[in-house]
């Protein structure tokens, strides 16, 4: 399905899709691949956050339109359909959530299929024809540029803007991964969490401060070589003394 001719039931999709993306989005970082520019707009209480830096990239008016009223001319409940690359818990919270939307409301049903995982998802989706796309689908960060240039999805910013939608829950970096070019193109959806574990044991062999861990690369590189430095040092010390006992 192209967009640019079916804009109606992708404005739909896209609503949809927002309304799921609410509930599940988590703490980001990092930058888009190749993207142009990923300076996001700070989160606002509505239109303001599709106000972009000076670019060379056409202006949101020049895109396709949301119109969050699409609904309002439905007959009857709009099947939508959402391909995602989610699996094993993730995809249970997935499945929760969209059974949580669908039962909240007649007037939009979300079908989930399963790709296998993000890089099938985003194959499949560029190797299909205009008539066998799905109308919402999940796609890494670093695919930002490739969704845009296959001219096939309405930006999310359009439905920001128009419904003067509140992305004030959503964290700036995280709404940063899908912002190029001046445009909020998509909405942050699964996002990670990095997260560092350190043995606090490890740290006071090897002098450092258990309480305090490393908060920068290069931190994290300088506690790194005073622990294996330690481990040597320990290593020796223990040949020695067993060189000293089979004397």
């Amino acid at each position: 399905m192209n967009m640019r001719t079916m804009k109606t039931r992708k404005s739909v999709a896209v609503i949809g899709i927002m309304a799921i993306a609410v509930s599940a989005c988590g703490g980001g970082g990092g930058s888009i691949v190749d993207s142009g520019s990923t300076e996001a707009p700070p989160a606002s209480d509505g239109g303001s956050s599709t106000e972009a830096p000076s670019t060379s990239a056409a202006p949101l008016s020049e895109l396709p339109p949301c119109d969050p009223t699409a609904l309002d001319g439905a007959d009857g409940t709009v099947e939508l359909t959402f391909w995602h690359g989610m699996n094993g818990e993730l995809e249970k919270s997935l499945v929760a959530l969209t059974d949580e939307y669908n039962a909240s409301q007649t007037k939009v049903k979300i079908s989930l299929e399963n790709q296998g995982g993000y890089e099938q998802t985003l194959d499949k989706y560029l190797q299909s024809g205009s008539g066998s796309l799905p109308d919402i689908v999940q796609a890494p960060e670093y695919a930002v540029q490739v969704m845009n240039d296959t001219e096939s999805n309405v930006p999310v910013g359009a439905c920001i803007e128009a419904d003067t939608y509140d992305t004030s829950d959503f964290q700036a970096k995280a709404l940063d991964q899908y912002f190029t070019e001046g445009v909020q193109w998509a909405m942050p959806f699964n996002v990670s969490d990095p997260v560092l574990y350190y043995n606090k044991k490890v740290f006071e062999a090897a002098g450092l401060d258990p309480e305090t861990p490393p908060t920068s690369l290069e931190e994290l590189r300088t506690m790194s070589q005073a622990i294996v430095a330690a481990d040597r040092i320990a290593v020796a010390g223990e040949r020695r003394s067993r060189l000293q006992r089979g004397r």
